[in-house]
């Protein structure tokens, strides 16, 4: 009885620790795809845009 309660919450602790580092990946994932087309859309974004919005 109590092996199989130990078990439980182990598993539930190793679920929590996946979905952490799965939610960790998609982050860091998102973060590097986001950064990658900024710089290849560089030169494209007009930058006046962002000036006006922030005196604004």
């Amino acid at each position: 009885m109590e092996t199989s309660v130990n078990n439980f919450s182990f598993g539930i602790g190793m679920w929590q620790l996946f979905c952490i580092l799965l939610l960790l990946l998609f982050a860091v994932g998102i973060f590097f795809l986001v950064r990658f087309v900024v710089k290849k859309n560089e030169k494209l974004i007009d930058y006046s845009c962002f000036d006006i919005s922030f005196i604004n």
